[in-house]
């Protein structure tokens, strides 16, 4: 007789994916992730996490690119909302939102996003500034996160806030 724990042994390894070693001409790859009707690409040695994080705490008197706060593994994180970033409107509260951590942990940087979307072998990189590092042929923007990191819109700093609310 077949045990439970068998059962589910035989089911993970046909569901096992294997890894596949020429993921592109770097070797790198990126999750896809959708923000206002647009895939990104972050590379995966820039994400530390992709979850869905429930409810929000909002904040009153932030920029509009500030979702709220959330939690995840015992941190509390401000949440950036993706489609604000991406030059789009702002994105209704929700019971659930899918969350990017990005870069360090002592100084990650949770940003929203609509959905997650797959994956992406990366192309050669090429020399850029800013945040878009560039575009495949489908039109996915490849990010690159150490410019978002530096990105003074990611930072809920003195000043930041909607200075005329601020009790002396």
């Amino acid at each position: 007789m077949t045990s439970d724990r068998d059962v589910l042994a035989a089911r993970a390894k046909r569901l096992a994916v294997p890894i596949v070693e020429d993921m592109a001409s770097e070797g790198h790859s990126a999750l896809v992730v959708e923000i206002d009707a647009q895939h990104y690409a972050f590379p995966l040695v820039d994400v530390r996490r992709a979850l869905v994080l429930g409810p929000l705490t909002e904040l009153p008197h932030v920029p509009a690119i500030v979702l709220g706060l959330g939690t995840a593994d015992g941190d509390v994180l401000a949440v950036f909302d993706g489609r604000v970033w991406a030059g789009g409107s702002r994105r209704p509260s929700a019971d659930r939102t899918p969350v990017l951590i990005l870069g360090p942990a002592q100084a990650p940087l949770a940003l929203a996003v609509d959905r997650f979307a797959g994956s992406l072998a990366l192309p050669a990189s090429t020399a850029t500034t800013g945040w878009l590092q560039q575009v495949t042929e489908d039109g996915i923007l490849i990010v690159r996160v150490e410019a978002l990191l530096e990105d003074p819109a990611f930072s809920v700093a003195k000043g930041t806030v909607d200075d005329h609310h601020q009790e002396d």
